[in-house]
Protein backbone atom coordinates (compact mmCIF):
# COMPACT_ATOMS: atom_id res chain seq x y z
CA UNK A 1 0.00 0.00 0.00
CA UNK A 2 2.94 2.38 0.80
CA UNK A 3 6.13 1.13 -0.60
CA UNK A 4 9.47 2.96 -0.98
CA UNK A 5 12.35 1.64 -3.49
CA UNK A 6 15.53 2.98 -3.63
CA UNK A 7 17.82 2.59 -6.61
CA UNK A 8 21.75 2.34 -6.25
CA UNK A 9 24.55 0.45 -7.89
CA UNK A 10 25.37 -3.51 -6.19
CA UNK A 11 27.79 -3.54 -3.79
CA UNK A 12 29.24 -7.13 -2.83
CA UNK A 13 27.09 -8.39 -5.28
CA UNK A 14 23.90 -7.47 -3.16
CA UNK A 15 21.97 -4.05 -4.19
CA UNK A 16 21.77 -1.51 -1.57
CA UNK A 17 18.05 -1.87 -1.55
CA UNK A 18 18.66 -5.14 -0.03
CA UNK A 19 21.65 -4.12 2.29
CA UNK A 20 19.28 -1.02 3.29
CA UNK A 21 16.50 -3.62 4.52
CA UNK A 22 18.93 -6.30 6.46
CA UNK A 23 20.35 -3.38 8.07
CA UNK A 24 17.22 -2.02 9.75
CA UNK A 25 16.58 -5.63 10.88
CA UNK A 26 20.16 -5.80 12.55
CA UNK A 27 20.86 -2.38 13.70
CA UNK A 28 18.52 -2.98 17.15
CA UNK A 29 20.81 -5.77 18.32
CA UNK A 30 24.69 -4.61 17.04
CA UNK A 31 24.44 -0.51 16.69
CA UNK A 32 24.55 1.14 19.68
CA UNK A 33 22.64 4.88 19.06
CA UNK A 34 19.27 3.04 17.62
CA UNK A 35 17.05 0.18 18.36
CA UNK A 36 12.82 -0.25 18.21
CA UNK A 37 9.91 -1.00 19.90
CA UNK A 38 6.82 -2.60 19.64
CA UNK A 39 3.46 -1.98 21.46
CA UNK A 40 1.24 -4.95 20.65
CA UNK A 41 -2.21 -4.25 22.66
CA UNK A 42 -4.45 -7.14 22.38
CA UNK A 43 -6.92 -7.53 25.35
CA UNK A 44 -10.25 -7.03 24.87
CA UNK A 45 -10.82 -4.85 27.62
CA UNK A 46 -8.21 -2.36 26.73
CA UNK A 47 -8.91 -2.67 22.91
CA UNK A 48 -12.40 -1.69 24.05
CA UNK A 49 -11.42 1.22 26.13
CA UNK A 50 -9.55 2.81 23.50
CA UNK A 51 -12.13 2.81 21.21
CA UNK A 52 -14.72 4.20 23.56
CA UNK A 53 -11.76 6.37 24.76
CA UNK A 54 -13.09 10.12 26.02
CA UNK A 55 -10.87 13.77 25.41
CA UNK A 56 -7.88 13.87 27.81
CA UNK A 57 -7.41 9.82 28.59
CA UNK A 58 -4.48 8.47 28.34
CA UNK A 59 -3.12 5.12 27.43
CA UNK A 60 0.96 4.18 28.01
CA UNK A 61 3.17 1.20 27.34
CA UNK A 62 5.85 -0.51 29.54
CA UNK A 63 8.94 1.14 29.86
CA UNK A 64 12.00 0.48 27.36
CA UNK A 65 15.48 1.15 26.72
CA UNK A 66 16.97 2.14 23.42
CA UNK A 67 20.48 3.47 23.09
CA UNK A 68 20.95 2.63 26.73
CA UNK A 69 17.85 5.39 27.50
CA UNK A 70 14.49 4.90 29.47
CA UNK A 71 11.88 5.61 27.19
CA UNK A 72 8.19 5.52 27.60
CA UNK A 73 4.99 5.79 24.79
CA UNK A 74 1.47 7.60 25.82
CA UNK A 75 -1.06 7.68 23.38
CA UNK A 76 -4.68 9.56 23.81
CA UNK A 77 -6.92 8.08 21.08
CA UNK A 78 -9.25 11.47 21.35
CA UNK A 79 -6.81 14.08 22.19
CA UNK A 80 -5.51 15.50 24.41
CA UNK A 81 -7.86 18.52 25.47
CA UNK A 82 -11.87 18.58 26.31
CA UNK A 83 -11.42 21.34 23.69
CA UNK A 84 -9.69 19.62 20.88
CA UNK A 85 -11.14 16.33 20.16
CA UNK A 86 -10.28 13.72 17.40
CA UNK A 87 -6.35 14.32 17.36
CA UNK A 88 -5.11 10.48 17.64
CA UNK A 89 -1.88 12.10 19.69
CA UNK A 90 0.86 9.88 20.72
CA UNK A 91 3.91 10.89 22.94
CA UNK A 92 7.47 9.64 23.12
CA UNK A 93 8.85 10.50 26.95
CA UNK A 94 12.48 10.18 27.76
CA UNK A 95 12.63 9.06 30.97
CA UNK A 96 16.86 9.42 31.45
CA UNK A 97 19.42 11.50 30.35
CA UNK A 98 23.32 10.92 31.58
CA UNK A 99 23.69 14.28 33.65
CA UNK A 100 26.30 15.96 31.43
CA UNK A 101 24.09 16.24 28.28
CA UNK A 102 22.71 19.75 27.73
CA UNK A 103 20.43 17.98 24.40
CA UNK A 104 19.86 15.22 22.20
CA UNK A 105 18.91 15.31 18.69
CA UNK A 106 16.59 12.13 18.10
CA UNK A 107 15.15 10.75 15.04
CA UNK A 108 11.51 9.04 16.04
CA UNK A 109 9.16 6.93 13.85
CA UNK A 110 5.83 5.92 14.90
CA UNK A 111 3.97 3.42 13.37
CA UNK A 112 0.41 2.44 13.81
CA UNK A 113 -0.09 -0.91 11.98
CA UNK A 114 -3.57 -1.18 11.68
CA UNK A 115 -4.46 2.49 10.35
CA UNK A 116 -1.40 2.33 7.92
CA UNK A 117 0.07 5.21 9.65
CA UNK A 118 3.69 6.57 10.54
CA UNK A 119 5.42 9.52 10.46
CA UNK A 120 9.32 10.32 11.19
CA UNK A 121 10.70 13.45 12.46
CA UNK A 122 13.43 14.96 14.81
CA UNK A 123 13.16 15.84 17.87
CA UNK A 124 15.87 18.56 20.66
CA UNK A 125 15.36 16.31 23.75
CA UNK A 126 16.65 17.81 26.77
CA UNK A 127 15.91 17.06 30.63
CA UNK A 128 13.75 20.37 31.39
CA UNK A 129 10.11 18.83 31.87
CA UNK A 130 8.95 20.21 28.50
CA UNK A 131 11.86 19.01 26.60
CA UNK A 132 11.62 15.56 27.24
CA UNK A 133 8.33 14.92 25.92
CA UNK A 134 7.39 15.13 22.16
CA UNK A 135 4.44 14.42 19.84
CA UNK A 136 4.11 13.30 16.32
CA UNK A 137 2.35 16.14 14.38
CA UNK A 138 -1.13 17.33 14.62
CA UNK A 139 -3.88 15.73 12.09
CA UNK A 140 -1.39 12.73 11.46
CA UNK A 141 -4.46 10.67 12.43
CA UNK A 142 -7.96 10.97 13.70
CA UNK A 143 -9.73 9.17 16.54
CA UNK A 144 -12.60 8.58 13.70
CA UNK A 145 -10.32 6.75 11.64
CA UNK A 146 -9.89 4.64 14.81
CA UNK A 147 -13.51 3.90 15.44
CA UNK A 148 -14.79 3.52 11.80
CA UNK A 149 -12.20 0.90 10.41
CA UNK A 150 -14.05 -2.15 8.97
CA UNK A 151 -13.18 -4.75 10.10
CA UNK A 152 -13.50 -3.51 14.12
CA UNK A 153 -9.86 -3.26 15.38
CA UNK A 154 -9.22 -6.44 17.28
CA UNK A 155 -5.59 -4.95 18.02
CA UNK A 156 -3.52 -2.32 18.20
CA UNK A 157 0.35 -2.55 17.24
CA UNK A 158 2.35 0.37 17.48
CA UNK A 159 6.01 0.86 16.77
CA UNK A 160 8.93 3.03 17.76
CA UNK A 161 11.98 3.60 16.33
CA UNK A 162 14.73 5.94 17.46
CA UNK A 163 18.62 6.75 16.71
CA UNK A 164 20.35 9.28 18.34
CA UNK A 165 21.74 11.84 15.20
CA UNK A 166 23.65 14.26 18.18
CA UNK A 167 24.63 14.82 21.57
CA UNK A 168 25.36 18.07 22.59
CA UNK A 169 26.84 19.34 25.65
CA UNK A 170 28.31 22.51 27.37
CA UNK A 171 31.54 22.92 27.69
CA UNK A 172 33.17 26.43 29.17
CA UNK A 173 29.38 27.71 28.34
CA UNK A 174 29.65 26.76 24.64
CA UNK A 175 28.09 24.25 23.14
CA UNK A 176 29.55 20.77 21.97
CA UNK A 177 29.07 18.46 19.74
CA UNK A 178 29.71 15.51 22.13
CA UNK A 179 28.46 12.52 18.88
CA UNK A 180 27.58 12.82 15.78
CA UNK A 181 25.50 9.68 14.17
CA UNK A 182 26.57 8.66 11.08
CA UNK A 183 24.66 7.38 8.19
CA UNK A 184 24.75 3.86 6.03
CA UNK A 185 26.04 4.59 2.69
CA UNK A 186 26.52 8.37 1.94
CA UNK A 187 25.97 9.28 -1.52
CA UNK A 188 25.70 12.57 -3.45
CA UNK A 189 22.41 11.12 -5.19
CA UNK A 190 19.62 9.34 -4.46
CA UNK A 191 16.83 8.21 -6.84
CA UNK A 192 13.76 6.05 -5.67
CA UNK A 193 10.37 5.28 -6.43
CA UNK A 194 7.44 5.73 -4.08
CA UNK A 195 4.34 3.76 -4.96
CA UNK A 196 0.97 3.81 -3.06
CA UNK A 197 -2.66 2.43 -3.20
CA UNK A 198 -4.47 5.83 -2.83
CA UNK A 199 -7.54 4.06 -3.08
CA UNK A 200 -6.94 1.57 -0.33
CA UNK A 201 -4.52 4.47 1.74
CA UNK A 202 -7.84 7.12 1.46
CA UNK A 203 -10.47 4.35 2.35
CA UNK A 204 -11.32 6.19 5.24
CA UNK A 205 -10.70 9.27 3.72
CA UNK A 206 -14.32 11.04 4.98
CA UNK A 207 -12.28 11.06 8.75
CA UNK A 208 -9.13 12.50 7.60
CA UNK A 209 -7.88 15.90 9.54
CA UNK A 210 -6.96 18.76 7.21
CA UNK A 211 -3.47 17.96 7.40
CA UNK A 212 -2.83 14.68 7.64
CA UNK A 213 0.21 13.35 5.92
CA UNK A 214 1.47 10.49 4.44
CA UNK A 215 4.92 9.42 5.06
CA UNK A 216 7.94 7.08 2.96
CA UNK A 217 10.39 5.27 4.75
CA UNK A 218 13.60 6.71 5.55
CA UNK A 219 15.90 7.46 2.56
CA UNK A 220 19.17 6.85 2.69
CA UNK A 221 19.57 6.68 6.33
CA UNK A 222 19.17 10.37 5.51
CA UNK A 223 15.83 11.79 4.17
CA UNK A 224 12.18 11.00 3.81
CA UNK A 225 9.14 12.59 2.52
CA UNK A 226 5.43 13.14 3.36
CA UNK A 227 2.96 14.37 0.78
CA UNK A 228 -0.27 16.16 2.60
CA UNK A 229 -2.96 15.40 0.04
CA UNK A 230 -5.18 18.06 1.26
CA UNK A 231 -2.88 21.46 1.48
CA UNK A 232 -1.12 20.04 -2.28
CA UNK A 233 1.95 20.09 -0.35
CA UNK A 234 4.98 17.47 -1.05
CA UNK A 235 7.50 18.12 1.58
CA UNK A 236 11.20 16.99 2.30
CA UNK A 237 12.61 16.22 5.67
CA UNK A 238 15.94 16.34 6.99
CA UNK A 239 16.64 13.36 9.09
CA UNK A 240 20.38 13.06 9.49
CA UNK A 241 23.93 14.19 8.76
CA UNK A 242 26.84 11.95 7.10
CA UNK A 243 29.55 12.16 10.21
CA UNK A 244 32.05 14.25 8.80
CA UNK A 245 34.15 17.20 10.08
CA UNK A 246 31.90 20.22 10.50
CA UNK A 247 28.96 19.26 8.35
CA UNK A 248 25.83 21.10 9.83
CA UNK A 249 23.81 21.11 6.80
CA UNK A 250 23.06 20.62 3.10
CA UNK A 251 21.53 22.36 0.48
CA UNK A 252 19.53 19.33 -1.97
CA UNK A 253 17.85 20.09 -4.66
CA UNK A 254 14.84 17.88 -5.16
CA UNK A 255 13.16 16.47 -8.46
CA UNK A 256 9.51 15.08 -8.34
CA UNK A 257 7.77 13.28 -11.43
CA UNK A 258 4.14 11.26 -10.87
CA UNK A 259 4.61 8.15 -13.10
CA UNK A 260 0.35 8.60 -13.61
CA UNK A 261 0.13 11.71 -14.30
CA UNK A 262 3.39 12.45 -16.53
CA UNK A 263 2.52 16.49 -17.08
CA UNK A 264 3.23 16.83 -13.68
CA UNK A 265 6.82 17.62 -12.89
CA UNK A 266 8.23 19.79 -10.20
CA UNK A 267 11.81 20.65 -9.02
CA UNK A 268 13.30 23.45 -6.29
CA UNK A 269 16.27 23.63 -4.02
CA UNK A 270 16.40 23.89 -0.63
CA UNK A 271 19.06 24.01 2.46
CA UNK A 272 17.81 21.82 5.26
CA UNK A 273 20.21 21.55 8.45
CA UNK A 274 20.34 21.25 12.53
CA UNK A 275 20.86 25.04 12.55
CA UNK A 276 21.71 26.22 16.33
CA UNK A 277 21.37 22.20 17.14
CA UNK A 278 17.43 23.08 16.84
CA UNK A 279 15.03 21.16 13.77
CA UNK A 280 13.78 24.60 12.61
CA UNK A 281 15.25 24.54 9.15
CA UNK A 282 15.11 20.62 8.47
CA UNK A 283 11.94 20.49 6.36
CA UNK A 284 11.26 22.15 2.92
CA UNK A 285 7.66 22.24 1.33
CA UNK A 286 6.99 22.17 -2.64
CA UNK A 287 3.48 22.31 -3.54
CA UNK A 288 1.85 20.57 -6.08
CA UNK A 289 -0.86 22.29 -7.23
CA UNK A 290 -1.84 19.38 -10.46
CA UNK A 291 -2.41 16.67 -7.55
CA UNK A 292 -5.40 17.59 -5.47
CA UNK A 293 -6.91 15.20 -2.96
CA UNK A 294 -9.72 13.92 -5.34
CA UNK A 295 -7.60 13.23 -8.20
CA UNK A 296 -4.81 11.60 -5.70
CA UNK A 297 -7.79 9.37 -3.69
CA UNK A 298 -9.34 8.13 -7.30
CA UNK A 299 -6.46 7.02 -8.08
CA UNK A 300 -5.54 3.11 -8.51
CA UNK A 301 -1.85 3.40 -8.16
CA UNK A 302 0.52 6.61 -7.65
CA UNK A 303 4.39 6.41 -8.55
CA UNK A 304 6.13 9.42 -7.38
CA UNK A 305 9.63 9.34 -8.46
CA UNK A 306 11.68 11.11 -6.80
CA UNK A 307 16.01 12.67 -6.77
CA UNK A 308 17.67 14.28 -4.03
CA UNK A 309 20.70 15.56 -5.53
CA UNK A 310 23.27 16.86 -2.96
CA UNK A 311 24.41 20.29 -4.16
CA UNK A 312 26.60 21.55 -1.04
CA UNK A 313 27.53 20.79 2.26
CA UNK A 314 27.69 23.43 4.83
CA UNK A 315 30.13 23.83 7.94
CA UNK A 316 28.81 25.79 11.29
CA UNK A 317 28.78 28.83 10.08
CA UNK A 318 27.10 28.88 7.26
CA UNK A 319 30.12 28.28 4.75
CA UNK A 320 30.30 25.72 1.86
CA UNK A 321 32.47 23.19 3.03
CA UNK A 322 35.99 22.64 0.81
CA UNK A 323 35.64 26.10 -0.39
CA UNK A 324 37.61 28.93 1.61
CA UNK A 325 35.61 31.33 -0.26
CA UNK A 326 36.40 34.24 2.45
CA UNK A 327 40.35 33.41 2.15
CA UNK A 328 40.43 33.41 -1.39
CA UNK A 329 38.52 36.79 -1.86
CA UNK A 330 41.12 38.21 0.65
CA UNK A 331 43.87 36.91 -1.69
CA UNK A 332 41.74 38.73 -4.40
CA UNK A 333 41.76 41.69 -2.91
CA UNK A 334 45.02 42.26 -1.49
CA UNK A 335 46.62 41.36 -5.32
CA UNK A 336 43.93 44.05 -6.56
CA UNK A 337 45.16 46.78 -4.33
CA UNK A 338 48.94 45.96 -5.09
CA UNK A 339 48.08 46.07 -8.99
CA UNK A 340 46.13 49.38 -8.44
CA UNK A 341 49.61 50.83 -6.53
CA UNK A 342 51.78 49.75 -9.04
CA UNK A 343 50.02 51.28 -11.61
CA UNK A 344 50.15 54.41 -9.57
CA UNK A 345 53.21 54.87 -8.39
CA UNK A 346 54.39 54.09 -12.83
CA UNK A 347 56.59 56.76 -13.97
CA UNK A 348 53.79 58.66 -16.09
CA UNK A 349 55.48 57.68 -19.76
CA UNK A 350 54.99 54.40 -18.89
CA UNK A 351 51.50 54.45 -17.48
CA UNK A 352 49.90 54.33 -21.00
CA UNK A 353 51.37 51.45 -21.80
CA UNK A 354 49.72 49.66 -18.25
CA UNK A 355 46.75 48.09 -19.09
CA UNK A 356 44.91 46.92 -15.64
CA UNK A 357 44.06 43.32 -15.25
CA UNK A 358 40.69 41.77 -14.39
CA UNK A 359 42.15 41.80 -10.83
CA UNK A 360 41.60 45.38 -10.44
CA UNK A 361 38.66 46.32 -8.71
CA UNK A 362 35.93 48.50 -10.96
CA UNK A 363 34.68 50.49 -8.10
CA UNK A 364 38.25 52.36 -7.46
CA UNK A 365 37.78 54.06 -10.92
CA UNK A 366 34.08 55.08 -10.00
CA UNK A 367 35.27 55.78 -6.52
CA UNK A 368 36.89 58.58 -7.91
CA UNK A 369 34.96 60.02 -10.62
CA UNK A 370 32.61 60.22 -7.85
CA UNK A 371 34.46 62.22 -5.81
CA UNK A 372 35.38 64.60 -8.36
CA UNK A 373 31.77 65.10 -8.59
CA UNK A 374 31.09 66.31 -4.94
CA UNK A 375 34.09 68.50 -5.46
CA UNK A 376 33.26 70.42 -8.40
CA UNK A 377 29.52 70.82 -6.52
CA UNK A 378 31.48 72.44 -3.77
Amino acid sequence: QNQTTLFASNIGGFSNEISHITILYVDDHFIHDRGSFQWLIQDPITINNILSAQPTQRFTSDIFEIAKLKWMLQIYPNGIATNAPNQFAAYIQLLSMPSSWTMALIRQSICVHELDTEFTEVHAYTKLRTGNLKKWPLDTLSFNELINRAPRLQQLTITVRIKIIRIIVTEKYKKVVLYQSNVNQYRKFYQFKWRMEPRTLCRLHTHFLPKKPISSQIIGDMFNVYYVPAQHQFKLQLLGLPCKADIDGLQVKLTLHVVELPDIKYSSIAELSFKSHSVTYSVSTLLVPSLNFDAFRSMTHCTFVIGLEILNEYDPKGSITGVNSENEWKKFMQNAKKETANIANAPAHKKAMIKPSSHVPVHSKQTVQVNNVAESKQ
